[in-house]
């Protein structure tokens, strides 16, 4: 990935704990051999057991391969107003109701706006008066798989830096709902656990043959304390960990973690709190942003990030010999932060967090494509001094920033290649035409994903099995592989094994992909353009867990939906069934403020928050959100008495 797609959040000139020099780590992260110290007794075959049960996981949630969120913070350096602003939209799947709950907290020292999770007390994204802060996911490195030694002279043991211990036996009963009979059976789940972690043979298909494999992660961590996570994996039950803990200090535990740090968040008033906030959070990393009333800004990936101490945390280590351990967590203002930088703004969309070259801790070596990020910038700039309508319109893009890049080289190649195929120009044509915007009425962008998608297959499936190319490269996450080969326009992989007597070079093969999609779009949809345009193919709807058969109207939609994968406004598609281009994740939560006039904040959660199905707000903000639009978001008492529809008493009995 480090031939970048697009910006890096903290670039070696913002940087804080640079490298004197730039190491040296090979492509893609993955150290050769001799640089391991080690030959991996984790086969080929364990690895793919593996990816079938993650891919098997993920078809049965219907949960697509695209991770994403935006967030951006201007200091009043670049805005109209002379005020710090912050926007934020988190991309998930869009579920009815909508998983998000907005919510106002007022009482005592807080008085904060924003978004929840339905039954948290916390404003998890959100501002109060004097702060407003946000997150995308850093896509941080934060699990490893650790080979455990074992052998058949010690039964129920693992080798451990030079001597054997017994596994910790944990016993987990789980009751299921006996369907004819009613009622409930036991089913009890014995999980082994290593010094490192569960064993994941033990709940997961692996063959038999395979060693025993440990993951470590930092969710099983209640803090920045490593020997809390000892004593929890070392202990078979519940009651035997609080034992182990009974004397341990509140502050030795670090329990509550992330409760104190979104309490001090709703209560912060400047950019010195937020940082403070950022402090506490044990949750995994994330890309917090946040502005202040000051004018200030400041981006922080708080969270636990662990601290190897060796390797890269790209492949599975032997865990016998306790070199590749964890020895504690990344501490706060050694994580790559910015406060205030010189150019005004800072922007995460799930892109590359830090140089891994120029970092001094492994944060991680694979991250998203960095098309939104890049789009998001490119009008940050082109925009400023930025309005909070200026922000509405960044977060409602929907310019297809990756097509600019790669249409100019299809036509190119079609060029080139003095194509005359009628089936190749009418694709061509529509691509020239484009105004590279992912709208309703658009039909080059159906033959441009499509046409990536052909690309995959004809760049990659000739160079493995089939089994191993639908298993490991036919999914969206190859798309970085693959632009960046055709932007370089040079790799033995163009070349088609599957004709001998024929070189093939790039041009050959954006041709071959153009011709096939456009033969895929036409065969699915007939010749006539008008059957593709995107609105058609390309629609929302909110799907209810029990919206099927006779309760399918739980399920709201579908509707024409604006937007693609990678554009700022996403809206990626599922990629497979029936369906490929129905979009399935995208903005669930967007959140707009200008810190110098909070009142006037916006909101908007991607669908209704009432599951009631006869509640008039069961259905009443999907039409508002689709549309691009927001909710006021006041925190004026009088204003708020003045615009309610309902007041609700609680009352104690």
């Amino acid at each position: 990935i480090h031939g970048s797609l697009g910006p890096t959040i903290i670039p070696p000139d913002l940087l804080q704990n640079k490298l004197a020099s730039p190491r040296n780590l090979p492509p893609g992260g993955r150290p050769p051999q001799e640089e391991l110290g080690y030959s991996l007794a984790l086969a080929a075959e364990d690895a793919s057991f593996m990816l079938t049960g993650f891919m098997g996981l993920r078809s049965l949630m219907q949960m697509p391969e695209a991770h994403a969120s935006n967030n951006w913070v201007i200091s009043g350096k670049m805005t109209e107003t002379g005020s710090a602003m912050l926007a934020n939209d988190t991309h998930m799947p869009h579920l009815e109701p909508s998983m998000w709950w907005m919510m106002h907290v007022k009482g005592g020292k807080i008085d904060a706006m924003g978004s929840t999770l339905a039954g948290a007390p916390y404003i998890l994204l959100g501002h109060n008066r004097r702060l407003a802060w946000g997150a995308t996911t850093s896509i941080a490195d934060v699990q490893d798989l650790f080979i455990e030694k074992t052998d058949r002279e010690h039964p129920g043991q693992y080798f451990y830096r030079g001597q054997w211990r017994p596994f910790t036996i944990r016993r987990e009963t789980i009751r299921v709902r006996r369907r004819l009979l009613g009622g409930y059976k036991e089913k009890i789940i014995e999980i082994r656990q290593s010094i490192h972690g569960p064993i994941i043979n033990d709940i997961f298909p692996l063959p038999e043959s395979s060693p025993a494999v440990a993951l470590r992660w930092v969710a099983w961590d209640f803090g920045r304390n490593p020997a809390v996570f000892q004593k929890l994996i070392e202990s078979a039950s519940k009651e035997e960990f609080l034992a182990q803990v009974a004397g341990m200090s509140d502050q030795e535990l670090g329990l509550m973690g992330a409760a104190k740090s979104f309490s001090r968040l709703m209560q912060g008033k400047s950019v010195d709190d937020f940082v403070a906030a950022m402090g506490a959070m044990d949750l995994p990393s994330q890309n917090w942003v946040a502005a202040d009333a000051d004018g200030n800004i400041a981006y922080l990936p708080g969270g636990l990030v662990p601290i190897r101490n060796q390797g890269l945390g790209v492949m599975p280590v032997p865990g016998d010999s306790g070199e590749f351990d964890w020895t504690g967590f990344i501490p706060l203002l050694e994580l790559p932060y910015a406060i205030n930088p010189e150019r005004g703004y800072l922007n995460s969309a799930n892109n590359e967090v830090v140089d891994a070259e120029w970092y001094p801790y492994i944060f991680d070596l694979n991250y998203d494509s960095g098309w939104r990020a890049w789009r998001a910038e490119e009008l940050i700039q082109e925009l400023a001094p930025i309005s909070l309508e200026d922000m509405k319109r960044i977060q409602n893009d929907i310019k297809v920033k990756r097509a600019e890049i790669e249409v100019p080289i299809i036509l190119q190649a079609v060029e080139n290649k003095r194509v005359t195929d009628p089936l190749v120009l009418r694709a061509a044509e529509q691509l020239r035409r484009w105004d590279l915007e992912a709208g309703l009425d658009s039909t080059a962008t159906v033959i441009f994903f499509q046409y990536n998608v052909e690309l995959r297959k004809n760049i990659i499936a000739d160079e493995v099995s089939k089994e191993d190319f639908n298993k490991f490269f036919s999914g969206s996450h190859i798309d970085i592989l693959t632009e960046l080969l055709v932007q370089k326009g040079t790799s033995a992989l163009f070349d088609d094994k599957r004709t001998p007597d024929v070189k093939e070079d790039r041009d050959d093969i954006v041709v071959r992909s153009l011709r096939d999609a456009m033969a895929w779009v036409e065969k699915k949809y007939g010749p006539d353009p008008s059957n593709y345009e995107w609105g058609k193919v390309h629609w929302i709807k909110w799907y209810h867990l029990l919206g099927v058969g006779p309760l399918k109207d739980l399920s709201v939609g579908p509707f024409p939906h604006v937007g693609a994968a990678h554009t700022v406004r996403c809206a990626s598609p599922m990629g497979s069934g029936k369906a490929p281009f129905k979009a399935f994740n995208g903005a669930t939560f967007r959140h707009l403020v200008d810190l110098g006039d909070v009142n006037h904040s916006l909101m908007v959660n991607d669908g209704s928050i009432s599951g009631q199905w006869l509640s008039p707000h069961y259905k009443d903000l999907h039409m508002v959100w689709l549309k691009g639009d927001y909710l006021p978001s006041t925190l004026d008492p009088e204003e708020i008495k003045a615009t309610a529809r309902y007041h609700s008493v609680l009352m104690p009995p």
